[in-house]
């Protein structure tokens, strides 16, 4: 391939690819390996509960069931108003809540929940209400002020008296999904929704006991504009949500087949996409937002602000989360759960999940363990994620090997970034510079890449010595 064509490559994964997810927290599907299983899955269980001091425990439940199909969205998704199966997938899913729950010591508390889609919210207050008690009854489920229970909201569909209804049942905090204002936006993606209806169920949250509530939106969407987007930020800003989410647009039509659905045609260009990136951000900052990192900006005072600001975020499995260092389990078709060193995924087929579960399996269909290089450029990345800083110290509890010596075995790859002004180090300390907290993307990448390369091959515990390819 000649050098102008592999040029090219960036900018066409930029507008049509995926950015890396953030190091160790996912996997892609060809990661993950078919040879482990329940068996890995119990061993994981057992060597968590045995640690010393546990890790938090998080539990996320996948309801994957939409009234619509939205053509943006890369969930998965069932798109259904058989009200038989989702019956069916709420007993199958209530089965593994408690085939689950054996594997838990008693002492370990649920300071964690979320409600996630598809549109969870689709099965209807009752529904919910039961697998709730499901929880409750075979999880020593936290009651302090302090838990973070969470449900996905359809701002298209959701009533007043729901989100009440949502506070009885002990759910705390709230995300709902606002992709575009737009009127051409929003019929371009199929996702038509209500900007007073919105207005209405952020004042019915903030009468109620939530103390935490998040708006996502997105940027990079066909027929979008800066200065609609421009609209859109100003107008969610003025709701006041403890949280504001933006995430740029992936258009991945060969994984998700309703984008195929959207003509890349309609899609804004690449430097219209990076200016938009730019005016949200600068918009969000002068509107009195933080941006925590990755597109996720937080009010002073919020949760998430006064977690970032205690040293207790974690990037997991839900985006920034609360509490660092919890295992998370999932239930549910297509969830993953989190434990110690290894991901493991249920079916992605509904079915498939069923069966699994009927039988009393627990809807492990595969796993994937990360060596002990991941989990040193894990625990460095996500502290430059959720702290802005990665210190010696820290570092010095979980491994053996010299932060110095780690870090100058990595220098070919952070070097650049230290001559971009992304990053400083000073032999005890790697702090993520003004400028890097706008590109932690490319950190993200740099220790991906560092990893693909194989760059370190073992680094000797006992002798603090480093062997290069």
């Amino acid at each position: 391939m000649d050098k102008e064509k592999t040029g090219d490559i960036p900018r066409l994964l930029q507008r049509f690819g995926v950015e890396m997810p953030p190091l160790g927290i996912t996997a892609e599907p060809t990661q993950f390996d078919y040879d482990i299983g329940e068996m890995e899955f119990r061993d994981a269980m057992l060597a968590a509960n045995e640690q010393l001091i546990p890790a938090r425990l998080s539990l996320a439940v996948q309801l994957p069931f939409c009234a619509s199909l939205c053509y943006h969205c890369s969930r998965l998704k069932k798109v259904t108003r058989n009200g038989r199966l989702m019956a069916a997938y709420v007993d199958a899913l209530c089965k593994e809540i408690r085939s689950k729950s054996e594997l838990i010591d008693g002492d370990r508390l649920a300071e964690q929940l979320w409600f996630v889609g598809g549109s969870p919210a689709y099965l209807g207050i009752t529904s919910l209400g039961r697998i709730m008690t499901e929880i409750a009854q075979n999880f020593s489920v936290s009651g302090s002020n302090s838990r973070y229970f969470m449900v996905e909201v359809d701002a298209r569909t959701a009533t007043s008296q729901y989100v009440a209804q949502l506070s009885m049942l002990g759910i705390n905090a709230m995300r709902t999904w606002v992709p575009a204002m737009s009127q051409t936006v929003q019929t371009s993606i199929n996702r038509e929704q209500s900007a007073e209806n919105l207005a209405t169920l952020m004042m019915a949250a903030r009468r109620t006991s939530f103390r935490d509530v998040t708006l996502a939106t997105r940027y990079g969407l066909p027929m979008q504009t800066v200065e609609g987007l421009k609209s859109d930020i100003d107008w969610l800003a003025d709701l006041g949500p403890d949280n504001i989410v933006a995430e740029r647009y992936q258009h991945r039509p060969g994984l998700h087949a309703s984008q195929r659905l959207i003509p890349r045609t309609l899609l804004p260009e690449i430097e219209k996409v990076d200016e938009m990136e730019a005016v949200m951000t600068e918009r969000l900052l002068l509107s009195g937002y933080e941006h925590i990192g990755l597109g996720h900006f937080t009010l002073t005072g919020s949760v998430m602000h006064r977690a970032k600001q205690q040293g207790q975020l974690q990037r997991g499995l839900m985006g920034y989360m609360i509490g660092a260092g919890a295992d998370t389990l999932g239930f549910g078709a297509g969830a993953t759960s989190s434990i110690e060193d290894f991901l493991f995924r249920a079916p992605e087929d509904i079915d498939a999940y069923m069966r699994n579960t009927q039988r009393g399996g627990l809807a492990i269909e595969a796993g994937y363990c990360a060596d002990i290089a991941t989990e040193r450029a894990r625990f460095i990345v996500e502290r430059m994620l959720c702290d802005g800083v990665c210190r010696e110290r820290d570092w010095s509890v979980s491994f053996d090997i010299p932060f110095n010596r780690y870090i100058d075995a990595l220098g070919s790859y952070i070097q650049p970034l230290v001559v971009d002004d992304i990053l400083t180090f000073d032999q005890h300390t790697l702090t993520v510079t003004e400028r890097g907290r706008k590109s932690l993307g490319r950190i993200v990448e740099t220790f991906e890449k560092s990893l693909q390369d194989r760059a370190l091959v073992s680094l000797h515990s006992n002798t603090g010595s480093v062997t290069l390819t």
